[in-house]
């Protein structure tokens, strides 16, 4: 009997999904915000390689898509919460926020690095925060101090440089993938030209072989008629 209402995703089809974005560059800026045509094509192409997995079951785009905007979304609440934490502790130590979510995937880290940036408007810095009521309304009417701004951009700087790490890694990977493909092309030629040796060997063995049988079967005619002739003669 077949299953009835929403059929959810897997963590497996999540991280397929994820590895086809990555591979279509459908998490890319050029791409997102390039031709629409393209855009189109690309999506039609994963949909197609997505369906074609037997161990996927059967989506639509619209369904991918949807499955693609939820995972964003989850990223996105993730560095929220983290960018939070590490306001409110000076950007030292903090306790990391545990979210039951493909993004713990590497592939997700790669994928959702370049349309996950998170801005936390009006954060004020917890260490800096006054005790008292009047101390408190005066710091929020004030401009940041030198020590929020400065947390500020030590927390950009690191999360500049947690992006650069992850654009790193995703190069590196492309390139060992590029150099894996050439590999197997390279060993499939060669694999195709030995096959290719053989059965050329094969035949000329054949050929040889029916050379041969032909000489053999002239010679045994010839000395038929041979025989023939000495006894015709007598």
């Amino acid at each position: 009997m077949a299953a009835t209402g929403r059929q959810l995703f897997n963590e497996a089809e999540k991280i397929c999904l994820q590895e086809l974005v990555l591979k279509y560059k459908l998490n890319s800026i050029a791409t997102t915000m390039g031709s629409a045509v393209a855009k189109k094509n690309a999506w039609l192409r994963l949909t197609e390689e997505y369906n074609a997995i037997e161990t996927n079951s059967k989506r639509t785009e619209a369904q991918l898509k949807k499955c693609w905007d939820n995972l964003k979304t989850r990223r996105k609440s993730m560095l929220a919460l983290e960018k939070r934490e590490r306001m409110r502790t000076g950007g030292g130590s903090f306790n990391a926020y545990t979210i039951s979510t493909s993004s713990q995937v590497p592939v997700l880290e790669d994928a959702l690095a370049v349309q996950t940036d998170v801005e936390l408007a009006d954060v004020i810095d917890s260490d800096n925060i006054p005790c008292s009521a009047e101390s408190r309304v005066t710091d929020y009417s004030a401009a940041p101090s030198q020590g929020s701004r400065n947390i500020r951009t030590r927390v950009i700087q690191e999360e500049f440089h947690i992006r650069q790490q992850t654009y790193e890694k995703s190069q590196k990977r492309e390139e060992e993938l590029h150099k894996l493909r050439i590999a197997e092309k390279e060993w499939m030629v060669k694999a195709a030209e030995e096959i290719f040796l053989k059965a050329k060997t094969e035949r000329e063995a054949a050929e040889e072989l029916l050379h041969c049988n032909r000489a053999k079967r002239e010679e045994a005619e010839l000395s038929l008629r041979i025989f023939k002739n000495k006894n015709f003669e007598n």
